[in-house]
C-alpha cells in the first residue's frame, strides 16, 4: 500500500500514539469517554500535545526523507519509521515526560486510570493542582472581560 497525502493518516497516527501512551487513539478516546467525533487534541495538556508534536515532525521527516531516496512509503516503513524514533534516545525524555504527565494528571483530575503507561503515575504538585483546578486557572469570565475589547473589534 503506498501512502497518500490523507491515507491511512489514522493508522499513522494510532502508531504515534501507541509509541507515546501504548494506546492507539481510539483506546484513549473510550477512556475518556469521547465520541468519535470529539478531537482528540483538544483534551491533550499543552506539554503532552507539544510531545506528539515534536513526535510527528520527527517521523514526517524522517517518512519524506526515506520516501524520496527510496520511492513510494508504505504503511509498514511508516511503521518501522515510527518504532525506530519512539526508540531514539533523543525521544527518551520527551516521552518519559509525556507519559507521566498524561497518566498522573489524567487519573487526578479526570479520574482516567492509564494501565499502560501505570509506572510513570507520580503525585500531581501543589503547582500543578493550583494551575488545573485551583484558585490559579483559568478564570474564563474573568479572561471575557478583559478581552471584551478585541473580540467586539473581531466581531466587526
Amino acid at each position: 500500500m503506498v501512502i497518500r497525502p490523507t491515507y491511512k493518516y489514522a493508522q499513522a497516527t494510532d502508531m504515534v500514539y501507541k509509541a507515546v501512551f501504548r494506546e492507539k487513539a481510539k483506546e484513549y478516546k473510550k477512556l475518556l469517554d469521547l465520541s468519535e467525533k470529539d478531537n482528540l487534541r483538544r483534551t491533550l495538556y499543552a506539554e503532552v500535545l507539544r510531545a506528539i508534536s515534536s513526535f510527528e515532525n520527527g517521523a514526517a521527516f524522517e517518512i519524506r526523507k526515506k520516501g524520496e531516496a527510496n520511492g513510494p512509503m508504505t504503511i509498514e516503513k511508516v511503521e518501522v519509521i515510527i518504532n525506530e524514533l519512539a526508540n531514539h534516545p533523543l525521544m527518551e525524555p520527551i516521552i518519559y515526560d509525556a507519559r507521566q504527565k498524561m497518566a498522573s494528571r489524567d487519573l487526578a483530575f479526570r479520574d482516567v486510570y492509564h494501565g499502560n503507561i501505570a509506572e510513570y503515575l507520580k503525585a500531581v504538585s501543589p503547582e500543578e493542582y493550583e494551575k488545573f483546578i485551583g484558585d490559579m486557572s483559568v478564570d474564563f469570565d474573568h479572561l471575557l472581560d478583559e478581552n471584551k475589547a478585541v473580540l467586539d473589534r473581531l466581531k466587526q
